[in-house]
């Protein structure tokens, strides 16, 4: 048996680093919009 490495990081905030996202910051804003984008071209 190995021991499960862990991530430290567990804070909502740091959710980029926890998976290791590198791309530009969103706003939630722009996600609202892209969700809703979506939403209608599913229709």
């Amino acid at each position: 048996m190995r021991p499960v490495k862990t991530n430290k990081i567990s804070q909502v905030e740091a959710g980029p680093k926890i998976l290791a996202y590198t791309g530009p910051t969103v706003t939630l804003e722009e996600m609202d919009d892209a969700i809703a984008k979506g939403a209608v071209q599913s229709l």
